[in-house]
């Protein structure tokens, strides 16, 4: 809030005040009139109008001087906020302020440390000059200087380009090295577990004593006829799958269909066969889950 704002306030604070004193004075005047004519009623008649309408004026006043009030006590709060913003607002710029100083400090003492660098470049370009002196090297022409400026900004050009590109090409060799190594982990992840399953599928088959042998085949029906004998205890159902074997791999599976006089009936699809394989008579056939398992 600005300070003539304040005065203001001040100002209307002050007349209210004064309206209120002004009444008060009204009023004992009135009560002397009254009290000179002994309190007369032809007087109270007279003055009742006057009266009324000097208490009308009065609560008028009143009203009016506490709405000053309630306006004047309202904006001592709004330029208290306001005191309280700018105040934050100045310690928020003092603190900026710092940082910048701190910073342009910081600035300074760069700007030095380059000053000292190019004071070094400057010496060596002066050996430099005095060196080609020595050789019957003339460079101190300004045509000289800037076909040298132009020739030297060409290879560092080039230099760059090449930086470049050696940067290109090394970031392409990491990313196929990181492709690499995380192909390799996975591959080796899924070496080690076709190791197990091979070597828990070993064991099964190690397991697996009882060896029976394809007595007969129907390619036409799609079934096999199996010799296992009387006491095999192979039955019907998902736990007695068996299994074509040849050269110690399993190239088919029989379901059960029907067990008789020793012999097994299973049928096999023909789309599981290892390619390339037909089921043949002497085929060695097994449980795929050995007995108790």
């Amino acid at each position: 809030m600005k300070i003539s704002q304040l005065i203001t306030v001040l100002l209307v604070c002050i007349l209210g005040g004064a309206a209120i004193y002004y009444s008060l004075e009204q009023r004992k005047e009135y009560d002397l009139i009254v009290a000179s004519h002994g309190g007369g009623e032809q007087v109270l008649d007279d003055q009742a109008g006057g009266l009324r309408s000097l208490r009308k004026e009065l609560e008028a006043q009143q009203n009016k001087a506490a709405e000053e009030r309630k306006k004047s006590i309202d904006a001592s709060k709004e330029a208290k906020r306001t005191m309280q913003e700018n105040r934050t607002l100045c310690q928020a710029a003092a603190r900026r302020l710092q940082v910048a100083e701190g910073n342009l400090e910081a600035a300074k003492e760069a700007l030095k440390a380059e000053l000292a660098k190019i004071k070094a470049i400057q010496d060596e370009i002066d050996k430099y000059n005095d060196k080609m002196r020595e050789y019957g090297i003339d460079i101190s022409s300004t045509t000289n200087v800037k076909e040298m400026v132009e020739r030297i900004k060409l290879e560092v050009d080039q230099v760059k380009q090449e930086n470049a590109n050696l940067i290109a090409e090394k970031e392409e060799l990491d990313t196929l090295v990181t492709a690499a190594k995380t192909k390799t982990s996975r591959e080796e992840t899924n070496l080690s577990d076709l190791q197990d399953k091979q070597a828990d599928y070993r064991e099964t088959l190690r397991k697996n004593e009882d060896l029976y042998s394809i007595a007969a085949v129907n390619n036409h029906w799609n079934y096999v006829v199996v010799n296992v004998g009387q006491d095999s205890r192979i039955g019907l159902g998902p736990d007695h799958v068996l299994l074509v074997i040849r050269d110690g791999q399993p190239i088919a599976t029989l379901k059960v269909t029907r067990i008789e006089n020793g012999q097994v009936i299973a049928d096999f699809d023909p789309k599981k066969i290892t390619q390339g394989l037909r089921l043949e008579v002497g085929d060695t056939v097994i449980r795929r889950k050995p007995h108790g398992y």
